[in-house]
């Protein structure tokens, strides 16, 4: 199931309850995105409602959107291991989905590291697994090296990450380190 479409009956704290033509009810887990103008002004016939369904170990929970945009954004951050329900939610309550996206684009581990229980390790998974959905982004195992052995140097993730991206990944991993060490330095210096 993609959508439904049919008239919001009754919209609970977490719940939106949504009848079709054929007088069936459906009810959906819901949260009101940052940016969306939410259901609770438009309670009349015919809405679009977007569905996607989040399995667990035990069950299965349903969730509602009002654009497709914001339900491939849930959907994609729960398929992210250190990813749940909860961490899933709260990204997209504190930021808008086009934001979500630049952060993505930006590497800006540092906005979603502001976020409560989101720390670095987790914003590291959630920008290198959504990079690779909506941006077709990935790192081969000497990009990963590299930007392993900056990290544990101390240098910033966002410019380590900006700096692998504009570097030839067909380098030998001495070469590409150095050019690397070398990007992030100026940056650093540069910001100073």
């Amino acid at each position: 199931m993609h959508y439904i479409i049919g008239d919001i009956k009754q919209i609970e704290k977490n719940f939106l309850i949504i009848e079709t033509e054929q007088k069936i009810g459906f009810r959906f887990n819901y949260f009101k995105s940052l940016g969306d103008k939410g259901f609770e002004t438009n309670i009349t016939s015919n809405n679009k409602v977007f569905v996607t369904e989040i399995k667990s170990d035990f069950e299965s929970f349903y969730f509602c959107f009002e654009n497709e945009n914001n339900q491939r954004l849930f959907s994609e951050l729960n398929k992210i291991k250190t990813v749940g329900i909860k961490t899933a939610k709260l990204i997209m309550k504190s930021f808008e989905h086009d934001e979500i996206i630049q952060i993505i684009q930006d590497n800006d581990f540092e906005k979603l590291e502001d976020l409560k229980n989101i720390g670095s390790f987790t914003a590291k998974v959630i920008i290198n697994e959504l990079q690779k959905v909506y941006f077709k982004v990935t790192y081969n195992s000497k990009q990963l090296s590299v930007i392993d052995s900056l990290q544990k140097l101390g240098y910033n993730q966002r410019r380590i990450y900006q700096a692998v991206s504009k570097i030839d990944n067909n380098l030998k991993i001495e070469e590409m380190f150095q050019k690397v060490l070398v990007r992030v330095v100026e940056n650093e210096q540069s910001s100073i």
